[in-house]
Formats: C-alpha cells, sequence, structure tokens
C-alpha cells in the first residue's frame, strides 16, 4: 500500500512520474516501466514517461515499448484496469506466428521475459497504459498481485492533477533530444517510430520505401505535390537524410534487415 500512496502523491504534484514508476517497478519486481499514450491522431504509442531498474530514472537507452506490437487492434477491446500479458497474447493467438517470433527475438536481445501491459485510461481520443518489463517469467501469486492492484492504478490516474501527463511528456522529448543517438543509426518505419514522425510522413515514407514519385504518392495519398514535398523536407530532417534518393535507399536496406531477422528468427523457433 506505500507504493500506491507514493503513487497517489506523485500524480497530485509532489514528485516526478519516474518515482512513481520506480515503486511498481519494485514491488512487481520489473526490470523497466513506460507510461504510454494513445492518440487519434499518431501512428505510434507516446511515451509519457519511462523508468528503468539500473538507475530509477530515464534510461541511457532509450527503453522500447512492446505494447502495440503486442495487441495491435484490440487496444481499444481493453477495458480500465485491464492487464495483459505477453505470454496470454501467445496463448490466445492475438499474434501470428511470424510476428510472435520476431517480438520474442527482439525481446530476448532486449532481456525481457515477460511484458505486462494495463489499461489505465480511455476516451474517445486517447488511451492511456502503463507497460511493464521483466526478465523472468513472473509467479501466478505475482501476476494475481499485479491484477489485483490494476484497478486502483487505473482510478488514481483517472484522478491525476490535470497536466502531470503533459509535464511528464515534455520532459521525455527534451530528455530524448539530448540523448538520442545519431538518427542515420534509428530504423524510420519501425513500429515504436523513434524518430517521432506523424502519421502522414509514416505514410509517405512507406510509398517511397515503394520507390515512387513524389506526384504517383501525392495522386496515392490525394493531395497536392507540395505537401508530399513539405512531409519529405520533415522526414529528412528527423532521419538526417538529405535527399528522395538516399531516404530511398535507407529504407530499402531497412527493409532487407527486417526480412533477414524474421528468417533468422524462423531457424531458431
Amino acid at each position: 500500500m506505500d507504493v500506491v500512496a507514493d503513487w497517489v502523491s506523485v500524480l497530485r504534484g509532489k514528485g516526478s512520474l519516474c518515482k512513481g514508476l520506480s515503486g511498481f517497478m519494485r514491488l512487481f519486481d520489473a526490470d523497466g516501466a513506460l507510461l504510454l499514450r494513445k492518440s487519434s491522431d499518431r501512428v505510434s504509442l507516446r511515451q509519457i514517461a519511462v523508468c528503468d531498474v539500473h538507475d530509477h530514472k530515464f534510461p541511457a537507452v532509450p527503453r522500447r515499448s512492446y505494447a502495440q506490437q503486442m495487441l495491435n487492434d484490440h487496444l481499444s477491446d481493453l477495458s480500465n484496469g485491464a492487464l495483459v500479458t505477453l505470454s496470454e497474447c501467445e496463448r490466445e493467438g492475438l499474434l501470428s506466428r511470424d510476428a510472435m517470433i520476431t517480438l520474442r527475438t527482439q525481446l530476448s536481445a532486449n532481456g525481457i521475459r515477460e511484458v505486462c501491459v494495463i489499461r489505465l485510461c480511455n476516451s474517445k481520443h486517447q488511451a492511456d497504459l502503463l507497460e511493464l518489463h521483466l526478465a523472468h517469467s513472473p509467479s501466478s501469486r505475482a501476476l494475481e498481485m499485479i491484477a489485483a492492484l490494476a484497478p486502483t492504478i487505473a482510478k488514481t490516474w483517472s484522478d491525476r492533477l490535470p497536466g502531470t501527463a503533459e509535464r511528464a511528456a515534455g520532459q521525455v522529448r527534451v530528455h530524448r533530444m539530448q540523448e538520442m543517438a545519431d538518427p542515420a543509426s534509428l530504423p524510420i518505419l519501425d513500429a515504436a517510430n523513434p524518430l517521432g514522425l506523424t502519421r502522414s510522413e509514416f505514410r509517405v515514407c512507406t510509398l517511397v520505401r515503394e520507390g515512387i514519385t513524389v506526384r504517383e504518392i501525392a495522386r496515392k495519398l490525394a493531395v497536392q505535390e507540395a505537401t508530399v514535398r513539405s512531409h519529405l523536407r520533415s522526414v529528412f530532417m528527423k532521419t538526417g537524410t538529405s535527399c528522395h534518393v538516399e531516404l530511398l535507399h535507407r529504407l530499402a536496406l531497412e527493409a532487407t534487415r527486417s526480412i533477414e531477422q524474421v528468417e533468422v528468427a524462423r531457424k531458431l523457433a
């Protein structure tokens, strides 16, 4: 109950969200925790707050979220306070075999054995989630404890001080800008969207990857060519590329690597 009390205190403005997350990590023996927001105008989940077991603050290497890969179109099916685990998704067949192999390979590379996702709140335009990363398979008793506390965590989150999430998200953005690796080393069309592409920019990149021209992209998206060029300029800045050809080359290399990773994972399965 002390952990929940600390969480409530944080949500009332007395401390950072990282402090509240670190309490849940200790209680649930987790190695990482993320507060995430799914907005109707974004392709990927946005990180509101992130905490890592090694320093109980922002991790030096950005901690990746796997909730969207786990739940895909089932995010909207969760009720507030609901708990879903990766193992449960695997048992229920929510992911295809290839998708699960790819996800398990990614998790293994990062020392993660289990992922737990709690739905905090839901509205017409957004949904908030708490994601926990565990380096071990939790016992049934541990999962029962997480499930028992999940509704309380969700209820207290809905009663938080106005602006709590926005302030925390701003801190994450500042930290990422300070610590982020060279954008040229980060994937462009990754599900985690590490470069922060907008939905329109993401769509433009998927079409660029097909090797089509700006005019064809504009026709497919039913927009002006000037709009496509504007999106491309933003993409160039975010990805560290300088032109259409360089962006196409980078996207083609990423596609090849992704196929190779899936093949290796399939052979290891």
